[in-house]
């Protein structure tokens, strides 16, 4: 029986990482069902029984080591992992799980990472030193993957796929209007969800003052759809409580296929987490990006769209023009949008397609 780890920012109660998890195992199983997927977490028992897997505490390094020492492949990612604005420990310790494969001689995936930025000489150094020694590398977007060779890194194959989420579909438009009806007394309104997060640049009452007038604009109710809890329910709360306009913060935490059935319901999505503006996609929502981090931009692009603003510098007047726009011609960007989300979904099939070839007895 083949054996993976894989190593992530699991069990963190990030949405959209619990999706990429929730994806990557049910396209590598819908290929190997007995596939043994084990993974580091910070949550191992909520891990394990949301996803089926068996789960090892990220930090505990006997744990790590015995899942190295009976894997076959170590999966990097998905997601951004390395990158250093979260923090100056983010790359030495996912290129640390690396290393210690390494020293095993296990081989090494990374699986439809995001990369950077990366502004430290630390981080480069590690990056281009460590990376440069996995066996094979797919990114979601062509910015990491040139990120990645301006940073040194030559030797391992690079393929740019997608995002490992384009694997995962909606049921249907109809059970995600169901959804919405629970949370927002929707009275025959558009409804556009809005997924934010704290960012210092970020002042909530401008955010409030751009919703307020996209609300104006469109007539529409606002739904907070928290990507990261708590800390994005809390901001969207707090942002909220500054609008002019009532706009709800959902209350219940969905699952991974439950909240991207009800975002597919929604008529617009405002996001700046990323997984949220996937969702919506993945729905043939039109996703309005504000974009805090290059992923935000890479993403959209790949949709043939940009940013209606960034978190920097978020004028209301000029977002509420750009998603103004977004908001009249979406019946038109639908068709648009499912053409580019097969094309991504595509993409990330081959990223499953890859670990099958990698493993012992699966080859093509």
């Amino acid at each position: 029986m083949a054996r993976v780890l894989v190593s992530g920012y699991f069990g963190f109660g990030n949405v959209g990482d619990e999706a990429l998890l929730a994806a990557m195992v049910g396209a590598w199983r819908r290929r190997i069902p007995e596939l043994e997927i084990t993974v580091t977490s910070a949550d191992p028992a909520h891990t394990a029984r949301q996803h089926g897997v068996i789960a090892i505490g990220r930090t505990d390094l006997p744990a790590i080591l015995r899942a190295l020492a009976k894997t076959d492949l170590l999966v990097s990612g998905g997601g951004s992992l390395l990158q250093d604005v979260t923090g100056r420990w983010t790359i030495p310790y996912y290129l640390g799980i690396v290393c210690l494969a390494l020293a095993r001689r296990c081989p090494v995936l990374m699986y439809a990472q995001g990369i950077g930025p990366v502004t430290g000489r630390l981080g480069k150094a590690l990056i281009r030193t460590v990376v440069n020694r996995m066996d094979w590398l797919t990114v979601r977007d062509p910015g990491s993957a040139a990120l990645l060779r301006q940073l040194g890194v030559h030797a391992p194959p690079l393929e740019v796929t997608a995002d490992a989420v384009f694997t995962l579909q909606p049921t249907d438009r109809g059970r995600g209007r169901a959804f919405l009806w629970q949370e927002v007394p929707v009275g025959g309104k558009p409804v556009i969800g809005v997924s934010v997060r704290e960012w210092e640049a970020v002042s909530p009452r401008t955010l409030a003052k751009a919703l307020d007038d996209l609300v104006a604009a469109t007539g529409a109710v606002l739904l907070f759809i928290p990507m990261q809890y708590p800390a994005d329910y809390e901001f969207s709360r707090l942002v909220a409580s500054h609008m002019f306009n009532p706009a709800r913060v959902m209350s219940q935490r969905l699952g991974t296929q439950d909240l991207l059935d009800l975002c597919s319901g929604l008529d617009m999505m405002v996001g700046m987490r990323l997984h949220s503006l996937i969702f919506a996609a993945l729905g043939s929502v039109v996703p309005v990006g504000i974009s805090y981090d290059p992923k935000i931009d890479a993403f959209l692009a790949s949709l043939g769209l940009a940013p209606a603003a960034m978190a920097n510098n978020l004028q209301p007047q000029e977002f509420v023009a750009q998603a103004w726009q977004i908001w009249q011609r979406r019946g038109e960007l639908v068709g648009q949008l499912a053409r580019r989300v097969g094309e991504l979904r595509k993409r990330a099939e081959w990223n499953a397609d890859l670990l099958v070839s990698l493993l012992p007895g699966e080859g093509r």
